[in-house]
């Protein structure tokens, strides 16, 4: 697998060490790729995606953010430099989705725990060069393992089109030692002299054919999982669930270092937003134009499903003693599912009421409660397992939603309990 799986995409496409970088990262992205040959990409091109977040957002460009401040109460504020003059911006939350690295300078009023999380993102620094040729070529591909030897991790040959005005190219990325080497010796404007010996070899007419070079390095390209950084990353998603602040963080060293973990993890602020009082088009339709519109307007809430990307097995808890008393977990996440432990009907007080059917309305807002802390909720049910004496009440809360029941008539080892509900829902819909 290393050979044949890890090496490729991680080594040789990304840069990345395979023997410093999380089992846990490989473990979550590598299972889905084996069986297929082919990548799919979208049909507009990578800038399409750009192009679509950004459709109903006012851009601001030539402006640089200094410093956020999130109160616990009146306005958030960030601090911008615009077209090099200053500006405060007041907002009622803010989505901070920079590169880790940059949070300590921007957020100076993190707890000294998510800032010692910051510290600790890193990203690798990619160097590559593209060289122009003067004759058409085939197209190829190789990727390099740590054994082949030499400063090329990938290389390529691209042919040129001249329908679209295109030259053919060689590409050729470095390793992650060339890459260490190029940082350390000052050599990121000079890459193609760290490839030319492996590119003459690769390409033996390179002297004849070659056009002109261009380096390009990329300081900070994607975010490295090291060993130990998904259970670091677990850990600050939780303590943001948790906390009720106006700051939410959100980017691709939070979710996976890919573009499907990155979107997933914006689209977990989406969900934030939202829960926290956002924009709402059912209830409060702008009615504005786009063009005039001063905010972001999000989708239909029905839209936002948070992933959780990271790690399977992630506990919701609610602080009942029967938690640690029995040793489990009101829910638990394991990828896209939601395993929500059996819950009976207690009212406020604490007790269960009489009527059976009020002790299930109450168990199912228990469990609706706990789903919303992963941007769920009983509208993703699709299964439903009830210990109770009476069903009538049911059809009121799955008439619309119809997930598998299954139901059993039982002694429930709680004194007072008529009613216990476990739910199963799943987000991929």
């Amino acid at each position: 697998m290393l050979e044949r799986m890890v090496n490729p995409v991680f080594r040789g496409t990304r840069s990345w060490d395979a023997g410093a970088t999380s089992a846990a990262f490989f473990a979550a992205t590598k299972p889905h790729m084996i069986g297929r040959s082919t990548v799919h990409v979208l049909k507009g091109g990578m800038n399409s995606l750009a192009a679509a977040l950004s459709r109903d957002l006012v851009l601001m460009l030539n402006t640089r953010a200094l410093r956020i401040e999130a109160p616990a109460s009146g306005p958030c504020r960030v601090e911008v430099e615009r077209d090099g003059q200053g500006e405060t911006l007041e907002a009622d939350r803010v989505v901070c989705a920079v590169e880790g690295g940059h949070a300590n300078a921007l957020v100076p009023g993190l707890a000294p725990e998510d800032r010692d999380f910051m510290a600790r993102v890193r990203y690798n620094p990619p160097g590559m060069v593209h060289v122009r040729l003067n004759r058409q070529v085939a197209a190829r591909m190789n990727f390099f393992t740590d054994r082949a030897g030499g400063a090329i991790a990938t290389y390529q040959k691209i042919p040129g089109n001249e329908a679209q005005g295109s030259h053919p190219l060689l590409y050729a990325q470095l390793i992650p030692e060339a890459n260490r080497r190029a940082r350390d010796e000052g050599m990121t404007d000079r890459i193609h002299e760290i490839v030319a010996k492996d590119l003459r070899r690769l390409y033996p007419t390179l002297d004849a054919d070659r056009v002109d070079d261009h380096n390009q390095w990329v300081a900070c390209m994607l975010p490295e999982f090291y060993p130990g950084c998904a259970a670091e990353v677990r850990r600050f998603l939780d303590r943001q669930a948790a906390s009720r602040g106006r700051l939410h963080f959100c980017c691709d060293y939070l979710a996976q270092a890919l573009v499907t973990g990155a979107a997933a993890s914006g689209k977990a602020a989406a969900g934030w937003l939202v829960a926290q009082g956002g924009i709402d088009h059912r209830r409060n339709p702008c009615v504005r134009s786009r063009k005039d519109c001063p905010v972001a307007c999000p989708a239909p809430v029905d839209s936002f499903r948070a992933e959780y990307v990271i790690m399977p097995g992630s506990g919701i808890r609610n602080g009942a003693p029967s938690e640690d008393f029995a040793g489990y977990a009101k829910a638990v996440i394991d990828g896209m599912t939601i395993h929500v432990s059996g819950t009976l009907g207690q009212g406020e007080d604490g007790q269960p009421p009489d009527d059976a059917g009020q002790k299930a309305r109450n168990a199912l807002a228990s469990i609706d409660k706990a789903l919303k802390q992963a941007e769920s909720g009983l509208t993703d049910a699709v299964a439903c397992r009830v210990y109770i004496t009476d069903a009538a009440w049911l059809g009121e809360v799955f008439r619309d939603i119809r997930p598998t029941n299954t139901m059993l008539i039982c002694q429930i080892p709680t004194q007072g309990a008529k009613v216990e509900i476990e739910i199963t829902v799943s987000r991929a819909g």
